[in-house]
Protein backbone atom coordinates (compact mmCIF):
# COMPACT_ATOMS: atom_id res chain seq x y z
CA UNK A 1 0.00 0.00 0.00
CA UNK A 2 2.81 2.36 0.89
CA UNK A 3 4.48 1.56 -2.42
CA UNK A 4 1.31 2.44 -4.35
CA UNK A 5 0.98 5.74 -2.50
CA UNK A 6 4.57 6.58 -3.22
CA UNK A 7 4.08 5.89 -6.94
CA UNK A 8 0.91 7.96 -6.90
CA UNK A 9 2.73 10.86 -5.23
CA UNK A 10 5.51 10.61 -7.81
CA UNK A 11 2.97 10.64 -10.62
CA UNK A 12 1.20 13.68 -9.16
CA UNK A 13 4.51 15.50 -8.65
CA UNK A 14 5.58 14.70 -12.20
CA UNK A 15 2.24 15.93 -13.51
CA UNK A 16 2.58 19.20 -11.58
CA UNK A 17 6.11 19.66 -12.92
CA UNK A 18 4.92 19.12 -16.49
CA UNK A 19 2.06 21.58 -16.04
CA UNK A 20 4.40 24.20 -14.56
CA UNK A 21 6.93 23.68 -17.36
CA UNK A 22 4.16 24.04 -19.94
CA UNK A 23 2.96 27.26 -18.31
CA UNK A 24 6.49 28.66 -18.33
CA UNK A 25 6.99 27.75 -22.00
CA UNK A 26 3.62 29.15 -23.03
CA UNK A 27 4.19 32.31 -20.98
CA UNK A 28 7.55 32.92 -22.63
CA UNK A 29 5.90 32.42 -26.03
CA UNK A 30 3.09 34.81 -25.16
CA UNK A 31 5.35 37.62 -23.97
CA UNK A 32 7.81 37.23 -26.85
CA UNK A 33 7.65 40.08 -29.33
CA UNK A 34 9.48 41.02 -32.51
CA UNK A 35 13.06 42.14 -31.96
CA UNK A 36 12.38 45.57 -33.49
CA UNK A 37 8.91 45.99 -31.95
CA UNK A 38 9.92 49.25 -30.27
CA UNK A 39 12.42 50.44 -32.89
CA UNK A 40 11.90 53.14 -35.49
CA UNK A 41 12.86 50.78 -38.33
CA UNK A 42 11.77 47.22 -39.01
CA UNK A 43 13.74 43.99 -38.76
CA UNK A 44 12.08 41.43 -41.01
CA UNK A 45 12.60 38.02 -42.52
CA UNK A 46 11.36 35.73 -45.28
CA UNK A 47 8.27 33.56 -45.43
CA UNK A 48 8.53 29.93 -46.55
CA UNK A 49 7.52 28.69 -49.98
CA UNK A 50 5.00 26.22 -48.52
CA UNK A 51 1.42 27.44 -48.02
CA UNK A 52 0.67 25.26 -44.97
CA UNK A 53 1.12 28.07 -42.47
CA UNK A 54 3.67 30.58 -41.25
CA UNK A 55 6.26 29.37 -38.72
CA UNK A 56 4.74 29.68 -35.25
CA UNK A 57 7.75 31.60 -33.95
CA UNK A 58 7.94 34.19 -36.76
CA UNK A 59 6.41 37.01 -34.72
CA UNK A 60 8.71 36.21 -31.79
CA UNK A 61 11.54 37.71 -33.83
CA UNK A 62 10.44 39.65 -36.95
CA UNK A 63 7.99 42.41 -37.89
CA UNK A 64 8.25 42.51 -41.69
CA UNK A 65 7.71 39.78 -44.29
CA UNK A 66 9.17 39.12 -47.74
CA UNK A 67 8.30 35.90 -49.61
CA UNK A 68 11.65 34.21 -50.21
CA UNK A 69 10.64 32.38 -53.39
CA UNK A 70 6.86 32.16 -53.66
CA UNK A 71 6.37 35.69 -55.03
CA UNK A 72 8.69 35.22 -58.00
CA UNK A 73 6.97 35.00 -61.37
CA UNK A 74 8.45 31.61 -62.19
CA UNK A 75 6.97 30.20 -58.97
CA UNK A 76 3.52 31.76 -59.33
CA UNK A 77 2.95 31.01 -63.03
CA UNK A 78 4.82 27.78 -63.74
CA UNK A 79 2.20 27.00 -66.38
CA UNK A 80 1.07 29.81 -68.63
CA UNK A 81 -2.18 31.44 -67.45
CA UNK A 82 -2.33 29.21 -64.38
CA UNK A 83 -1.48 31.30 -61.29
CA UNK A 84 -0.61 29.62 -57.99
CA UNK A 85 -0.98 32.19 -55.21
CA UNK A 86 -1.28 29.99 -52.09
CA UNK A 87 2.05 30.80 -50.41
CA UNK A 88 1.82 34.51 -51.24
CA UNK A 89 -1.74 34.59 -49.85
CA UNK A 90 -0.46 33.05 -46.62
CA UNK A 91 2.34 35.57 -46.12
CA UNK A 92 0.25 38.58 -47.19
CA UNK A 93 -2.63 37.71 -44.88
CA UNK A 94 -0.28 36.97 -41.98
CA UNK A 95 1.38 40.37 -42.42
CA UNK A 96 -1.98 42.17 -42.47
CA UNK A 97 -3.31 40.23 -39.47
CA UNK A 98 -0.24 41.13 -37.42
CA UNK A 99 0.28 44.69 -38.61
CA UNK A 100 3.59 43.85 -40.31
CA UNK A 101 4.90 45.43 -43.49
CA UNK A 102 4.70 43.16 -46.54
CA UNK A 103 7.11 43.38 -49.47
CA UNK A 104 6.59 41.53 -52.74
CA UNK A 105 9.71 39.91 -54.21
CA UNK A 106 9.81 40.25 -57.23
CA UNK A 107 8.18 41.16 -60.58
CA UNK A 108 11.04 40.91 -63.10
CA UNK A 109 14.25 38.95 -62.55
CA UNK A 110 16.59 37.07 -64.86
CA UNK A 111 16.33 33.94 -62.73
CA UNK A 112 13.22 31.98 -61.78
CA UNK A 113 11.44 33.24 -64.87
CA UNK A 114 8.60 31.11 -66.25
CA UNK A 115 10.18 28.41 -68.38
CA UNK A 116 7.68 29.08 -71.18
CA UNK A 117 8.45 32.79 -71.61
CA UNK A 118 11.36 32.22 -73.99
CA UNK A 119 9.19 30.49 -76.59
CA UNK A 120 6.93 33.53 -77.10
CA UNK A 121 7.24 36.44 -79.50
CA UNK A 122 8.32 39.80 -78.07
CA UNK A 123 4.76 41.16 -78.29
CA UNK A 124 3.48 38.14 -76.39
CA UNK A 125 6.26 38.43 -73.81
CA UNK A 126 5.45 42.08 -73.14
CA UNK A 127 1.75 41.30 -72.80
CA UNK A 128 2.47 38.46 -70.38
CA UNK A 129 4.66 40.67 -68.15
CA UNK A 130 1.94 43.31 -67.99
CA UNK A 131 -0.69 40.66 -67.26
CA UNK A 132 1.47 39.29 -64.42
CA UNK A 133 1.99 42.68 -62.79
CA UNK A 134 -1.70 43.58 -63.12
CA UNK A 135 -2.80 40.22 -61.68
CA UNK A 136 -0.60 40.78 -58.64
CA UNK A 137 -1.83 44.35 -58.12
CA UNK A 138 -5.48 43.28 -58.36
CA UNK A 139 -5.01 40.49 -55.81
CA UNK A 140 -2.81 42.32 -53.28
CA UNK A 141 -3.78 46.01 -53.44
CA UNK A 142 -2.48 46.79 -49.92
CA UNK A 143 1.08 45.63 -50.55
CA UNK A 144 3.50 47.96 -48.78
CA UNK A 145 6.62 47.55 -50.92
CA UNK A 146 7.65 45.78 -54.13
CA UNK A 147 11.03 44.76 -55.54
CA UNK A 148 9.95 45.69 -59.07
CA UNK A 149 13.16 44.65 -60.84
CA UNK A 150 15.63 42.38 -59.10
CA UNK A 151 19.33 42.30 -60.02
CA UNK A 152 19.02 44.34 -63.25
CA UNK A 153 22.81 44.55 -63.62
CA UNK A 154 23.98 41.13 -62.46
CA UNK A 155 21.03 39.05 -63.67
CA UNK A 156 18.90 40.99 -66.20
CA UNK A 157 15.68 39.53 -67.57
CA UNK A 158 16.10 37.32 -70.64
CA UNK A 159 13.06 38.98 -72.26
CA UNK A 160 14.24 42.58 -71.70
CA UNK A 161 14.23 43.40 -75.42
CA UNK A 162 10.46 42.85 -75.42
CA UNK A 163 10.14 45.56 -72.75
CA UNK A 164 12.14 48.15 -74.68
CA UNK A 165 15.67 46.84 -74.31
CA UNK A 166 18.36 49.45 -73.79
CA UNK A 167 16.47 52.06 -75.81
CA UNK A 168 17.35 55.74 -75.59
CA UNK A 169 18.28 55.72 -71.89
CA UNK A 170 20.25 52.47 -71.91
CA UNK A 171 17.71 51.03 -69.46
CA UNK A 172 14.32 51.47 -71.16
CA UNK A 173 13.21 47.96 -70.18
CA UNK A 174 13.54 48.81 -66.48
CA UNK A 175 11.66 52.10 -66.91
CA UNK A 176 8.81 50.29 -68.71
CA UNK A 177 8.54 47.73 -65.89
CA UNK A 178 8.39 50.45 -63.22
CA UNK A 179 5.74 52.32 -65.22
CA UNK A 180 3.54 49.22 -65.20
CA UNK A 181 4.15 48.64 -61.50
CA UNK A 182 3.18 52.25 -60.75
CA UNK A 183 0.03 51.85 -62.85
CA UNK A 184 -1.19 48.60 -61.32
CA UNK A 185 0.18 48.91 -57.77
CA UNK A 186 -0.42 52.60 -56.97
CA UNK A 187 -0.33 52.22 -53.17
CA UNK A 188 2.98 50.34 -52.96
CA UNK A 189 6.47 51.78 -52.54
CA UNK A 190 8.47 50.71 -55.58
CA UNK A 191 12.05 49.49 -55.12
CA UNK A 192 14.90 48.27 -57.25
CA UNK A 193 17.13 45.57 -55.76
CA UNK A 194 20.73 44.48 -56.49
CA UNK A 195 23.72 42.73 -54.91
CA UNK A 196 27.38 43.76 -54.62
CA UNK A 197 26.49 47.46 -54.51
CA UNK A 198 28.21 47.88 -51.11
CA UNK A 199 31.52 46.44 -52.25
CA UNK A 200 31.84 47.10 -55.99
CA UNK A 201 32.36 50.73 -56.95
CA UNK A 202 31.83 50.30 -60.69
CA UNK A 203 28.59 48.38 -60.18
CA UNK A 204 27.43 51.03 -57.69
CA UNK A 205 27.87 53.78 -60.29
CA UNK A 206 25.76 51.82 -62.79
CA UNK A 207 23.13 51.25 -60.12
CA UNK A 208 23.02 54.98 -59.36
CA UNK A 209 22.60 55.71 -63.06
CA UNK A 210 19.50 53.48 -63.21
CA UNK A 211 18.13 54.86 -59.94
CA UNK A 212 18.45 58.47 -61.11
CA UNK A 213 16.66 57.67 -64.39
CA UNK A 214 13.76 56.24 -62.39
CA UNK A 215 13.83 59.10 -59.90
CA UNK A 216 13.61 61.69 -62.71
CA UNK A 217 10.37 60.02 -63.80
CA UNK A 218 8.96 59.65 -60.27
CA UNK A 219 8.92 55.87 -60.65
CA UNK A 220 11.00 54.79 -57.63
CA UNK A 221 10.34 55.27 -53.91
CA UNK A 222 13.25 53.49 -52.24
CA UNK A 223 16.44 51.55 -52.93
CA UNK A 224 17.03 47.89 -52.09
CA UNK A 225 20.53 46.80 -51.11
CA UNK A 226 21.14 43.07 -50.96
CA UNK A 227 23.53 42.43 -48.09
CA UNK A 228 24.47 38.78 -48.42
CA UNK A 229 27.52 37.32 -46.73
CA UNK A 230 29.50 37.07 -49.98
CA UNK A 231 29.18 40.84 -50.50
CA UNK A 232 29.56 42.03 -46.92
CA UNK A 233 31.54 39.97 -44.51
CA UNK A 234 34.99 40.28 -46.04
CA UNK A 235 34.62 43.89 -47.13
CA UNK A 236 35.96 47.00 -45.45
CA UNK A 237 33.38 48.70 -43.22
CA UNK A 238 34.56 52.07 -44.56
CA UNK A 239 33.76 50.94 -48.11
CA UNK A 240 30.27 49.81 -47.11
CA UNK A 241 29.57 53.07 -45.27
CA UNK A 242 30.86 55.17 -48.15
CA UNK A 243 28.68 53.28 -50.66
CA UNK A 244 25.63 53.66 -48.41
CA UNK A 245 26.32 57.38 -48.19
CA UNK A 246 26.51 57.67 -51.99
CA UNK A 247 23.17 55.89 -52.31
CA UNK A 248 21.68 58.13 -49.60
CA UNK A 249 22.67 61.20 -51.62
CA UNK A 250 19.80 60.33 -53.98
CA UNK A 251 17.44 61.39 -51.21
CA UNK A 252 15.63 58.04 -51.36
CA UNK A 253 15.20 55.74 -48.35
CA UNK A 254 17.46 52.68 -48.29
CA UNK A 255 16.53 49.14 -47.27
CA UNK A 256 18.96 46.34 -46.53
CA UNK A 257 16.88 43.78 -48.35
CA UNK A 258 18.63 40.41 -48.01
CA UNK A 259 21.10 40.31 -45.13
CA UNK A 260 22.81 37.13 -43.95
CA UNK A 261 26.17 36.41 -42.32
CA UNK A 262 27.83 33.01 -42.40
CA UNK A 263 29.87 31.13 -39.84
CA UNK A 264 29.92 28.82 -36.84
CA UNK A 265 28.52 30.23 -33.60
CA UNK A 266 31.65 32.19 -32.68
CA UNK A 267 32.34 33.57 -36.14
CA UNK A 268 28.73 34.47 -36.89
CA UNK A 269 28.48 36.37 -33.59
CA UNK A 270 31.66 38.25 -34.41
CA UNK A 271 30.38 39.09 -37.89
CA UNK A 272 27.04 40.39 -36.63
CA UNK A 273 28.80 42.60 -34.10
CA UNK A 274 31.12 43.95 -36.80
CA UNK A 275 28.68 44.46 -39.69
CA UNK A 276 25.05 44.63 -38.57
CA UNK A 277 25.46 48.04 -36.85
CA UNK A 278 26.80 49.54 -40.09
CA UNK A 279 23.37 49.02 -41.65
CA UNK A 280 21.15 49.46 -38.59
CA UNK A 281 22.76 52.70 -37.48
CA UNK A 282 22.88 54.34 -40.90
CA UNK A 283 20.29 57.15 -40.92
CA UNK A 284 19.15 56.49 -44.51
CA UNK A 285 18.34 52.81 -43.88
CA UNK A 286 14.73 52.44 -42.80
CA UNK A 287 14.57 48.68 -42.41
CA UNK A 288 16.50 45.43 -42.66
CA UNK A 289 15.25 42.08 -43.96
CA UNK A 290 17.30 39.04 -42.96
CA UNK A 291 17.32 36.21 -45.49
CA UNK A 292 16.26 33.21 -43.40
CA UNK A 293 16.67 32.16 -39.77
CA UNK A 294 15.46 28.58 -39.32
CA UNK A 295 17.92 25.73 -38.89
CA UNK A 296 19.15 24.41 -42.25
CA UNK A 297 16.41 26.32 -44.10
CA UNK A 298 18.58 29.14 -45.40
CA UNK A 299 19.83 29.23 -48.97
CA UNK A 300 23.45 29.59 -47.76
CA UNK A 301 24.65 27.12 -45.13
CA UNK A 302 25.49 28.40 -41.65
CA UNK A 303 23.59 31.66 -42.11
CA UNK A 304 20.61 30.43 -40.05
CA UNK A 305 20.06 31.93 -36.58
CA UNK A 306 18.40 29.04 -34.76
CA UNK A 307 20.13 25.77 -33.88
CA UNK A 308 18.80 22.26 -34.46
CA UNK A 309 16.74 22.52 -31.24
CA UNK A 310 15.18 25.85 -32.22
CA UNK A 311 17.30 27.69 -29.69
CA UNK A 312 18.79 31.07 -30.52
CA UNK A 313 22.33 30.96 -31.81
CA UNK A 314 24.62 33.50 -30.07
CA UNK A 315 24.27 36.02 -32.91
CA UNK A 316 20.48 36.05 -32.52
CA UNK A 317 20.73 36.50 -28.75
CA UNK A 318 23.10 39.42 -29.31
CA UNK A 319 20.83 40.85 -32.03
CA UNK A 320 17.85 41.16 -29.70
CA UNK A 321 19.99 42.82 -27.01
CA UNK A 322 21.63 45.18 -29.50
CA UNK A 323 18.40 46.37 -31.13
CA UNK A 324 16.77 46.93 -27.74
CA UNK A 325 19.72 49.18 -26.84
CA UNK A 326 19.65 50.98 -30.23
CA UNK A 327 15.93 51.35 -31.06
CA UNK A 328 16.53 54.45 -33.13
CA UNK A 329 19.89 53.51 -34.65
CA UNK A 330 21.13 56.53 -32.72
CA UNK A 331 24.84 56.21 -33.42
CA UNK A 332 24.84 57.01 -37.13
CA UNK A 333 28.03 56.50 -39.15
CA UNK A 334 29.59 59.81 -40.14
CA UNK A 335 29.79 60.40 -43.89
CA UNK A 336 33.17 59.42 -45.23
CA UNK A 337 35.26 61.98 -47.11
CA UNK A 338 36.04 61.31 -50.73
CA UNK A 339 39.59 60.31 -51.60
CA UNK A 340 41.56 63.48 -50.99
CA UNK A 341 44.90 64.40 -49.50
CA UNK A 342 44.91 63.70 -45.78
CA UNK A 343 42.26 60.97 -45.90
CA UNK A 344 43.05 57.34 -45.26
CA UNK A 345 41.50 54.89 -47.70
CA UNK A 346 42.36 51.30 -46.70
CA UNK A 347 43.03 48.89 -49.54
CA UNK A 348 41.85 45.34 -48.86
CA UNK A 349 44.77 42.96 -49.00
CA UNK A 350 45.85 40.18 -46.68
CA UNK A 351 48.25 37.27 -46.71
CA UNK A 352 48.16 33.87 -45.06
CA UNK A 353 50.25 35.04 -42.11
CA UNK A 354 48.16 37.98 -40.95
CA UNK A 355 49.74 40.69 -43.07
CA UNK A 356 47.51 43.70 -43.75
CA UNK A 357 48.25 46.28 -46.42
CA UNK A 358 47.25 49.92 -46.07
CA UNK A 359 47.54 52.98 -48.31
CA UNK A 360 47.56 56.42 -46.68
CA UNK A 361 47.16 59.85 -48.25
CA UNK A 362 48.93 61.68 -45.43
CA UNK A 363 50.69 61.12 -42.10
CA UNK A 364 48.57 59.26 -39.57
CA UNK A 365 48.86 57.39 -36.29
CA UNK A 366 47.86 53.79 -36.98
CA UNK A 367 47.22 50.94 -34.55
CA UNK A 368 46.45 47.41 -35.73
CA UNK A 369 45.33 44.72 -33.29
CA UNK A 370 44.70 41.02 -33.85
CA UNK A 371 42.09 39.30 -31.64
CA UNK A 372 41.02 35.68 -31.30
CA UNK A 373 37.33 34.79 -31.16
CA UNK A 374 37.30 35.14 -27.37
CA UNK A 375 38.44 38.75 -27.65
CA UNK A 376 42.00 38.11 -26.45
CA UNK A 377 44.76 40.22 -28.00
CA UNK A 378 47.19 38.05 -29.96
CA UNK A 379 49.26 40.76 -31.62
CA UNK A 380 49.46 44.54 -31.92
CA UNK A 381 51.31 46.99 -34.13
CA UNK A 382 51.25 50.78 -33.78
CA UNK A 383 53.10 53.87 -34.89
CA UNK A 384 53.00 57.05 -36.96
CA UNK A 385 53.08 56.30 -40.68
CA UNK A 386 53.81 58.61 -43.57
CA UNK A 387 51.78 58.82 -46.77
CA UNK A 388 52.17 55.80 -49.00
CA UNK A 389 51.80 52.01 -48.92
CA UNK A 390 52.39 50.11 -45.70
CA UNK A 391 52.37 46.48 -44.61
CA UNK A 392 51.10 45.90 -41.08
CA UNK A 393 52.46 42.64 -39.69
CA UNK A 394 50.28 41.00 -37.07
CA UNK A 395 52.03 37.77 -36.12
CA UNK A 396 50.59 35.87 -33.22
CA UNK A 397 52.50 33.63 -30.84
CA UNK A 398 49.59 31.19 -31.13
CA UNK A 399 50.49 28.40 -33.54
CA UNK A 400 46.96 27.10 -34.15
CA UNK A 401 44.94 27.80 -37.26
CA UNK A 402 41.67 29.66 -36.77
CA UNK A 403 39.62 32.75 -37.47
CA UNK A 404 40.85 36.09 -36.16
CA UNK A 405 39.56 39.66 -36.09
CA UNK A 406 41.85 42.48 -37.18
CA UNK A 407 40.97 45.97 -35.94
CA UNK A 408 42.72 49.01 -37.39
CA UNK A 409 42.40 52.49 -35.89
CA UNK A 410 43.65 55.60 -37.66
CA UNK A 411 44.15 58.71 -35.52
CA UNK A 412 42.15 57.05 -32.74
CA UNK A 413 39.15 56.22 -34.91
CA UNK A 414 38.27 52.65 -35.79
CA UNK A 415 38.44 52.40 -39.56
CA UNK A 416 38.45 48.64 -40.06
CA UNK A 417 37.07 45.49 -38.46
CA UNK A 418 38.21 42.72 -40.75
CA UNK A 419 37.55 39.02 -40.23
CA UNK A 420 40.54 36.92 -41.31
CA UNK A 421 39.25 33.34 -41.71
CA UNK A 422 41.32 30.25 -40.93
CA UNK A 423 44.68 31.96 -40.68
CA UNK A 424 47.78 30.06 -39.61
CA UNK A 425 50.19 32.11 -37.54
CA UNK A 426 53.65 30.49 -37.61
Amino acid sequence: MMKKCKNRQTTVATGIAIVLWTIVVLSSRIIAEPIAENADKFLGNVSPSQSNGMPSNFSDYWNQITPENSGKWGMVERTRDNMSWGSVDMAYEYARDNGFLFKQHTFVWGRQEPSWIGSLSEDEQRAEVEEWIKAYGDRYPETDMIDVVNEPINTPASFREALGGAGETGWDWIIWTFEKAREYCPKAKLLINEFDVVNNGALLQTYLEIINLLKERDLIDAIGIQSHCFSVQNDWPDTIINHLNLLAETGLPLYSSELDLQGDDSLQLLLYKAYFPIFWEHPAIKGITLWGWQYQRTWIDLTYLLDRNDNDRPALTWLREYVSEHPTGAIAPAPEPRQTAGSAIPILSTDAHGGLYLHLYGEHTVTATLYDLQGRVEARSNGTLAAGNHQLQLRSACRTAGTRLAVVTIDGRTRLKMVLPALLHP
